[in-house]
């Protein structure tokens, strides 16, 4: 009996392995084959009794399968069935093994269906990225044919020695004019740290290995270019007073820059904002706050006439922009400000985390008053107190992603609110006040945050001013103050929202709190960051992480192109809890449960490891091997549906 199980088992796992066509033909035969082999055993069991089922008495194995009622004719297979009736002792186990058979088939032959379906939508996903970038390259040439992807990429590299020769000298006033206020910001505040502590990353011997345009796409607003750029360079930090190398920097680097410009803009025959001149005329640009040319007059900081750079990506944490999950809300608030936009306001996002840190590295609270709304900034009054020497800072904070979550209009407070995702990494530390020195330096940790920005509601997008700090609504005037809450010229209250988006709350990330349905068939790296994020803080709920399941969650994170240090960082934030917000009832685990399964079945299965890390993740959350295997195969037929869509949808097979 063991022996017959074991074949059996085997017997089915080599089933499973065929077409289904294929697995038909092989149970058929093989319950012929059996029934055939023990037919005539039987016979010569019987032999004296007489009754033989052949047409010529002989008990030969010729004379019964061979006659006119031999199972080659149609109607010996009811011979056959009544042969096994006679006999259930021989029967009875042909006809279980038989529907047992057809059952394995049909479910190893449903589970082909099912996991090749979802691996031909990945890779149809993967393969159609390049369609999609060249019948937008075409798009964007019917309506600019001026538009040359050559001419584009020598700007584009001009833009990127710009940069690195300005952030070098720690000068930025020759990147001021295509820039966006977000990036230029970022740059500014990390500049001013780096004097603060007295130095200066050094840049030279640039060398642009490769650059390419890696997605081409549009919105409501703006036309996006996102370029890929791989270089070496020499980078070193170095003092400021005594030019002594401090630290040598990695020298080989991809990274992603985002370009945008307005749709229907038009390529002009002449420099622009990238070569320090006017698009509009040709004129020199001078830096004034305005934002417009001496010469004509024009707005030329908008991306109405020239290419601005608003977002630089690095590698690890580049996603396609083809693929992208809808954000809840957007509908509606575009019906109520038609030039409300993404980009723009997750750029105002990276602005206010930038002014975050700053506060948080001089402690003083008073950089964020700008951009704060009155009840916020309230709540930060005593994060840093003037009279104690030394306070909480952070240290080398960089932006890994910016993505908007859900956007709220017309809410009861009279306000408008958007909640974007950041995800940064830092050090933690202690500053001292007077003397600058830092002590207790943690190693680097991630954290994922909701920022919520509002506005009245009775406010619409300026959008010459999308990537511009407004001015005064009231005089005119620009805001050139970074600690006061009101207009430096006439008084006027600026930090309200009754001018443009500030700052309402900041709060760790509750990714259930958004419904976001994750999608298994197109990769995207800030996905896989929150799953590993989650499957982490489950794993730490109860303040421990073995080696096991440490080295799974390894494993899964570099499936996704996940660094192991990448994970490391992720559990340091995950023990002081800062990682991202863990669930607080079944049903919100639920929801990460269900997206990780959703991310696991990316080629239509789950490997051993993968599972094991379910039923870990689960059973913190007290859910039983059947709920989780209920889970998995719920998102399985989720994911079958819609890979059967995409596949139906796509243009090429």
């Amino acid at each position: 009996m063991k022996l017959t199980n074991i074949v059996f088992k085997n017997k089915i796992s080599y089933i499973n392995g065929l077409p289904m066509r294929k697995r038909l033909k092989v149970v058929l035969l093989s319950i012929i084959a059996l029934s055939m082999l023990i037919y005539p055993i039987m016979l010569n069991a019987r032999a004296g009794g007489g009754h033989s089922f052949g047409g010529g008495g002989s008990p030969s194995f010729s004379g019964g399968f061979s006659g006119g009622k031999g199972i080659s004719g149609g109607g010996d297979i009811i011979g056959l069935v009544i042969f096994l009736l006679r006999y259930p002792q021989i029967g009875l186990p042909i006809i279980i093994g038989g529907v047992i058979f057809f059952y394995f088939m049909g479910r190893g032959a449903n589970n082909y269906r099912i996991n090749s379906t979802i691996r031909k939508a990945t890779y149809l996903s993967a393969q159609q990225e390049s369609s999609i970038k060249m019948q937008n390259l075409e798009r964007l040439k019917t309506r600019d044919p001026q538009f040359s992807e050559e001419i584009f990429l020598d700007r584009a590299r001009n833009a990127f020695i710009t940069i690195q020769k300005a952030w070098s000298d720690q000068n930025l006033l020759p990147i001021r004019t295509f820039v966006s206020n977000g990036l230029y910001t970022r740059f500014a505040i990390q500049i001013d740290i780096q004097k603060a502590e007295g130095y200066r990353n050094k840049i030279e011997n640039i060398n642009i290995l490769s650059a390419s345009i890696a997605s081409i796409t549009s919105d409501n607003l703006y036309d996006r270019i996102d370029v890929a750029f791989s270089a070496t360079m020499d980078d070193s930090d170095v003092e400021l007073k005594s030019g002594k190398v401090l630290k040598v920097n990695e020298s080989t680097f991809t990274e992603y820059w985002t370009f945008l410009r307005r749709i229907n803009t038009k390529t002009r025959q002449r420099e622009g904002l990238i070569e320090g001149k006017c698009p509009n005329c040709g004129g020199k640009l001078n830096i004034v706050e305005s934002g417009r040319c001496e010469y004509c007059n024009a707005f030329v900081f908008s991306g109405e006439y020239d290419w601005i750079l608003t977002e630089i990506t690095q590698e690890e944490e580049y996603s396609s922009p083809y693929f992208q999950n809808n954000v809840w809300g957007l509908e509606e608030m575009l019906k109520k400000d038609p030039t409300f936009n993404l980009a723009a306001i997750e750029d105002k996002a990276s602005y206010f985390f930038f002014k975050m840190y700053k506060a948080n590295y001089f402690g003083d609270t008073r950089y964020l008053k700008e951009v704060s709304h009155p009840k916020f900034y309230h709540s930060l009054s005593g994060a840093f107190n003037p009279s104690n020497d030394w306070y909480q800072s952070l240290k080398d904070a960089a932006i890994g992603a910016v993505e908007t979550k859900r956007i709220q209009v017309d809410c009861e407070d009279g306000y408008d609110k958007v909640d974007v995702m950041i995800r940064w990494s830092a050090e933690y530390c202690e500053r001292n006040r007077r003397t600058k020195e830092v002590r207790n330096v943690t190693d680097k940790s991630i954290r994922t945050q909701t920022y919520t920005l509002v506005r009245k509601s009775n406010v619409t997008t300026k959008v010459a001013y999308n990537f511009k700090i407004l001015p005064c609504p009231i005089c005119g005037a620009p805001i050139s103050s970074n600690v006061e809450d009101k207009c430096d010229y006439c008084g006027n209250i600026i930090n309200d929202g009754s001018r443009d988006w500030v700052l309402y709350s900041v709060d760790i990330y509750r990714p259930y709190a958004y419904n976001t349905q994750f999608t298994g068939i197109t990769k995207n790296i800030d996905t896989n960051k929150i799953i590993i994020a989650a499957m982490i803080s489950a794993m730490l709920s109860d303040k421990m992480i073995d080696e096991r399941e440490k080295e799974m969650i390894y494993t899964a994170a570099q499936n996704r192109g996940i660094s192991k240090s990448a994970v490391d960082q992720m559990i340091e934030s995950a023990k002081r809890g800062e990682l991202i917000a863990i669930p607080t009832n079944t049903e919100e685990a639920r929801e990460i449960i269900s997206s990780m399964a959703r991310i696991s079945l990316v080629d239509g299965k789950l490997s051993n490891n993968e599972y094991k890390l379910l039923l870990n993740v689960g059973e913190k959350y007290n859910y039983k091997k059947a709920d989780i295997n209920g889970i998995i195969n719920n998102q399985r037929r989720l994911l079958f549906n819609e890979a059967k869509e995409f596949i139906k949808n796509t243009k090429f097979k």
